[in-house]
């Protein structure tokens, strides 16, 4: 269960590049990461009041299976009917849209090209991308699959108020992150790079001071520890538009790659948070979740203030296409070869 879950998890990333590489225009590439995005607000706010409503009452975790599954079966069926690769093989598509689609991206954009890995690997600015990421995702996978035990643990909410306060957060994210979208995107009176620095100082600035104001809050502070909890969440919604952007347009086509390595980092994270948390925190108290706050805080910081120093926003050399005087050689090149074998087969 756990490892088919996992499985369509990673799946997300990658499919979330391609989809805003092939139907984004460069422009509208912040909408459109965060709209795909909001999967991870969405599904919070579905499974946490639904399945605390369940689990108070005589329906159990049984109903709250076979409602997931459902609710994933419909959600499976709605894409494969509407979704197509290419904005060109959609009839709902019209040629004026397709112009601005493809405005401002190469002519190659859109058709298979090699994946350029060692440039990707090496580049410092992608490097930077992962890293925040890495960062973000630890302070994202704790409230998702812990917030919830920290609310009714450590600040003690019982367990169907637990389920609708740990999605409250989530609807607030939600809606700033759809606003905050075209904001980025259109504010043109400064740089693309200096508004992925921004969006990185909310998105990840605010959770970390947010995580470190719950890691030295006396116990007690119910009220407090709650809205520290709905701040950091809130904030983490912005994320589309700081790290995650900057990896899009650094990468251009070639995002699907970035967001691949992205979605395993997001798999280790889920994979290796459940020990750590369970080691520091076995008895739930006040004073070891302070420790747990501290410690991904701190991850917040160092990786953010990396990313930050190398942030990049505009597409790489790699993602370039050949100069034209090159193409003019090769093309010199095989009309001289392709005129010798002429003049060899006459001499025949």
């Amino acid at each position: 269960m756990r490892l088919m879950q996992g499985f369509s998890y990673a799946i997300a990333f990658p499919v979330m590049g391609i989809v805003t590489s092939h139907w984004s225009s460069l422009r509208q590439s912040g909408t459109f990461l965060t709209i795909l995005n909001c999967f991870i607000q969405f599904g919070p706010l579905f499974t946490m009041p639904i399945s605390g409503l369940f689990c108070s009452s005589s329906y159990g975790w049984t109903a709250v299976y076979y409602t997931h599954a459902i609710a994933t079966y419909a959600a499976f069926v709605i894409f494969y009917f509407v979704y197509r690769d290419q904005p060109k093989d959609h009839c709902n598509v019209s040629s004026s849209e397709l112009s601005i689609i493809a405005d401002g991206k190469s002519s190659n954009h859109g058709h298979k090209q090699p994946v350029p890995y060692r440039a990707i690997i090496t580049s410092i600015p992608i490097w930077g991308v992962w890293m925040s990421y890495f960062g973000c995702m630890c302070g994202v996978n704790l409230f998702m699959q812990f917030g919830p035990t920290y609310l009714n643990k450590a600040l003690h909410y019982n367990l169907e108020n637990t389920g609708f306060a740990g999605a409250a957060p989530y609807v607030i994210s939600a809606i700033l992150k759809i606003l905050a979208g075209p904001v980025s995107d259109y504010s043109t009176c400064v740089s693309q790079r200096v508004r992925v620095i921004i969006f990185t100082f909310i998105s990840q600035g605010v959770p970390t001071c947010a995580l470190l104001t719950l890691a030295f809050l006396p116990e007690g502070f119910t009220t407090a520890g709650f809205g520290c909890y709905m701040l950091a969440i809130t904030a983490f919604g912005m994320t589309p538009l700081s790290s995650i952007k900057s990896g899009q347009l650094v990468a251009s086509q070639h995002a699907h790659f970035v967001m691949a390595v992205s979605a395993f980092l997001n798999s280790l994270i889920v994979l290796l948070l459940p020990n750590m948390v369970t080691s520091v925190a076995p008895q739930n108290t006040s004073a070891q979740w302070s420790t747990i706050f501290l410690i991904t805080g701190a991850i917040l910081f160092a990786t953010n203030a990396f990313f930050v120093c190398v942030a990049r926003a505009k597409p790489a050399e790699w993602t370039k296409e050949a100069p034209k005087q090159i193409q003019r050689v090769f093309s010199v090149k095989e009309s001289d070869t392709n005129l010798s074998s002429r003049i060899d087969m006459v001499n025949v």
